[in-house]
């Protein structure tokens, strides 16, 4: 299979805001794998939140192991399940962008049955990126799907997050640091 000729509707970029759910829980030290390139956006934005990452051009499913500490992305859903059945493969925590019916497919359930697994939900829907334009009202909710990440995550299984602009956490964050200043 040619890793680069999926379906046209899979070539959606995610946008910052959504990586910024999952890579808040992620330690700085790790060195993250975002396996699918798409059109390479994942690299600036994981680069722009200080991570160091490996994302190139070549064919996830010819992989069988990998140096860095976690698997990270945001894959062509219409091959989901296959990329599901890879990923379990592999020894590291991971995490995907999947739709949220994904876990309710047979399928999922079968394969997830004895891995344990946390879900962070957004409170509102993502608005996709085509070809680095915001495309307005996704048709189905996305949810990050993590494995192995236990250590990080809150200690429930189920973790809502509001969705906000990079630019409203850095007005939050400027606006806790005058707080702390001021005392």
């Amino acid at each position: 299979m040619d890793p680069w000729k999926f379906k046209n509707d899979d070539h959606y970029e995610t946008p910052d805001k959504a990586w910024r759910l999952l890579t808040q829980y992620i330690p700085k030290n790790f060195s993250i794998w975002e396996p699918f390139y798409g059109s390479g956006n994942s690299s600036e934005v994981l680069t722009k939140f200080g991570f160091k990452h490996y994302h190139v051009k070549e064919d996830f499913f010819g992989i069988n192991s990998t140096e860095n500490d976690i698997i990270i992305s945001n894959p062509p859903y219409s091959i989901k399940k296959k990329v599901l059945e890879k990923i379990v493969t592999f020894d590291k925590p991971w995490a995907l962008l999947l739709p949220i019916a994904t876990i309710c497919n047979q399928y999922f359930l079968n394969l997830m049955k004895n891995t344990y697994y946390q879900i962070i939900i957004p409170t509102k829907r993502i608005n996709y990126l085509k070809k680095g334009e915001k495309i307005h009202g996704a048709g189905f909710d996305t949810i990050w799907i993590c494995v192995g990440l236990q250590l990080f995550l809150p200690k429930r299984q189920i973790i809502y997050e509001p969705l906000v602009d990079m630019i409203d956490v850095k007005i939050e964050n400027e606006k806790s640091h005058e707080k702390i200043n001021k005392h």
